[in-house]
């Protein structure tokens, strides 16, 4: 296996690792969403309608169920998952892009120079990577100061 293939094999595995941990992020956001939905739809319903006789619910199982919408929406927003996953989306878009270039775009044999002109753009996907990742999180340390009790 030479260089080129070598590179070809890191840029389709980084491709791959990144759209699953996106799609991860993306069916956490999916599920807080319906979990509110679903949730605030019972209390709505639990509220209103009458209840059989079976199947007793206090008031406080209503309010509990509302609490329960809320917090799952407020797990969502706060989360930034949505924003992780894109940055995820980003870089392993960006792997696939490089990835398909050194497949199709590129005449073969591939020279040593074109191979670390690809290699060096990888690095710095990787790099940006890094740093939009770096910026969520010190964002979301920032935000956790501020609600942390003094």
């Amino acid at each position: 296996m030479d260089k080129c293939d070598k590179l070809i094999k890191e840029l389709e595995a980084a491709h791959k690792k990144n759209y699953c941990e996106a799609h991860k992020l993306e069916f956490m956001v999916d599920a807080c969403w319906w979990a509110s939905v679903v949730a605030a739809a019972l209390a709505s319903v639990s509220g209103l309608l009458p209840l059989p006789p079976y199947l007793p619910l206090p008031s406080w199982g209503i309010s509990l169920l509302a609490a329960s919408a809320s917090g799952a929406e407020l797990l969502r927003r706060n989360t930034k998952w949505r924003e992780r996953s894109n940055v995820y989306y980003s870089y392993g878009d960006a792997a696939w892009r490089l990835a398909n270039r050194l497949k199709f775009e590129i005449a073969h044999p591939v020279t040593p120079d074109q191979l670390a002109h690809i290699s060096k753009e990888f690095r710095t996907a990787q790099e940006e990577f890094g740093k939009q990742m770096a910026k969520l999180n010190l964002a979301r340390d920032a935000r956790s100061k501020q609600i942390a009790p003094k």
